[in-house]
């Protein structure tokens, strides 16, 4: 993919950040859950091309994106988004990270405010245990306060 090469060449900023233990249901947070819908629906539903997009910000596109859709969404940024400098994704869809190089790829979860894996009422839910390794395409994601 074009993309990828560009993210390696310096040329193109990509941030995925992972989220290991989102509130989906929280009202709070409903307007940020719409922070990139308009670009989805012109990536996907339109196939507008877009050379003036330079930025592009999601936060979980999983929630308005089938499953092909996100295993697609760098490929048709690539494809649509010529001129494209930034891309920062909020994510918990292991569809995008399995997309996402390794290089890009943040865990922003703290993994020691969750010591263990069991199931808590009013406790976000976690299946991974401290002592794990999460990992994409052979190697160790990175937390965000590295």
């Amino acid at each position: 993919m074009q993309l990828f090469q560009k993210v390696k060449d310096g040329q193109v900023t990509l941030k995925v950040f992972i989220r290991t233990r989102p509130n989906l249901r929280c009202t709070a947070e409903e307007t940020n859950m719409y922070i990139g819908y308009g670009m989805l629906e012109k990536l996907f539903d339109k196939g507008s091309s877009m050379p003036e997009t330079k930025n592009l910000q999601f936060w979980y596109p999983e929630r308005w994106l089938n499953i092909l859709e996100q295993r697609q969404l760098f490929n048709a940024i690539d494809q649509l988004c010529p001129n494209i400098e930034t891309i920062e994704v909020v994510t918990h869809s292991v569809y995008i990270i399995q997309c996402t190089p390794n290089e890009c790829a943040f865990l922003t979860d703290n993994s020691a405010e969750y010591p263990d894996t069991s199931f808590s009422p009013g406790v976000r839910y976690c299946p991974l245990s401290k002592d794990s390794e999460l990992t994409i395409f052979g190697g160790e994601i990175k937390s965000c306060s590295k």
